[in-house]
């Protein structure tokens, strides 16, 4: 076996980006990452946005799933993720984008709904007995395991 068809039969080693600002809810997902993902991965934290996107404009991020915060200093949320979908870089936009956040009042639905976002993923969740939205687990079925 050549040392290609070694590394092709390799696990993907995943680049996950968490875009929140509150320290807790970053440990609890990743918690739940840790727990679900097989092999390794890459996750980086930003519990402020504009750095993210700045990393993220300059290419320095190659992600395959973002997961960003709705309430957030300087940019919310929902904003951060229109700015990747808009494409107002060099960069394509289409890295999946779930959203977490505590509600989904319909104004917020709507909001999100605008900002191009691919799963809403509730801060609930982390709560036992919670079957509110997708689970993390829904959600690394859905986007990482394609």
């Amino acid at each position: 076996m050549t040392i290609d068809e070694i590394i092709a039969k390799l696990p993907k080693r995943y680049s996950i980006v968490v875009v929140d600002d509150n320290e807790d809810d970053y440990l609890l997902l990743f918690g739940k990452l840790k727990r679900i993902i097989i092999g390794d991965f890459d996750i980086a934290h930003y519990d402020f946005p504009p750095n993210f996107l700045n990393e993220y404009r300059e290419n320095k991020l190659n992600p395959d799933i973002i997961f960003i915060d709705t309430n957030m200093p300087r940019i919310e949320g929902y904003d951060l993720c229109r700015r990747i979908r808009d494409g107002d870089d060099e960069r394509d936009g289409n890295e999946d984008v779930v959203i977490i956040g505590m509600s989904g009042d319909k104004t917020n639905e709507t909001k999100w709904e605008e900002s191009g976002h691919n799963s809403f993923f509730y801060k609930k969740r982390f709560q036992r007995g919670c079957n509110c939205g997708m689970s993390v687990q829904e959600i690394i079925d859905r986007y990482l395991t394609k």
